[in-house]
Order: structure tokens, then sequence, then C-alpha cells
């Protein structure tokens, strides 16, 4: 019963992180439209946009793996061994959750840089 629980838990959280990361990247599209615009009027292809979106959420990814090996390495210092606070099979089970984090920030870009490749170049100049 608790292997069903954890692993509905860590879908969840999946469904959570693909969501964030997809919410995030529009709206940095979003914030980015007249910079988008501009590089569409020069002769931007729209793989060079997407490219760009794409490039930032890989990134975004990465940084947030270390991060996250790094408070969990924290937290295991901290807490007391003999307390069970936080197993080692715990920290591994984190730790390995980040290694398809990369392929989830790409599906959850997906959109928003299909979206900032589609753009017109006059609208997106005229946004205000």
């Amino acid at each position: 019963m608790l292997t069903k629980f954890t692993r509905l838990m860590i879908g969840i959280a999946i469904f959570i992180g693909f969501a964030v990361v997809c919410l995030s990247m529009y709206m940095a599209v979003l914030q980015r439209t007249r910079e988008i615009g501009i590089l569409k009027s020069l002769g931007a292809s729209r793989w060079y946009v997407m490219n760009i979106i794409l490039r930032e959420a890989v990134l975004l990814a990465i940084v947030g793996r270390f991060w996250d090996r790094h408070e969990l390495r924290r937290e295991r210092a901290a807490s007391d061994p003999r307390s069970g606070f936080l197993p080692a099979r715990w920290t591994r089970l984190v730790a390995g959750g980040g290694r398809d984090r990369a392929a989830r920030a790409v599906l959850g870009a997906l959109y928003p840089g299909l979206r900032a490749a589609r753009m017109d170049p006059i609208e997106a100049l005229s946004y205000e």
C-alpha cells in the first residue's frame, strides 16, 4: 500500500513540475513579446526562437537539479542519523527523480516555445 501511495505522489509531483515549467515559460514568452518581435522582424526563424525558449527551460532544470542535490545534502547533514528523519533511500529517490528533469522541462516548454515561434512580428512589436 505504501508503494502505491509513493508512486501516486511521484506522479503528482511530475505533473506539477511539468505544469510549473509550462506556466513559467509561458510567462517568460509573454514578458518578452517585444524582444521576440524584434528577433522575428530581423529575420529570426521559428526554430531559432523555439531554440531560445527550450535552452532556457533546460538550463533552469539543470540548475534546479543541482540546487535540489545541495539542499538534500544539507538536510541530511543537519538531521540526526539515528532519528531517520531523511533516510538514505528517500534521498536517492528524490535525487534520482531529477534524471528526467530536462526532458520534462523540454516538454513543458514546447507549447510556450511554439507560441513564441508562431508570433507575428508586427503584432508582437505593437504589443503593450
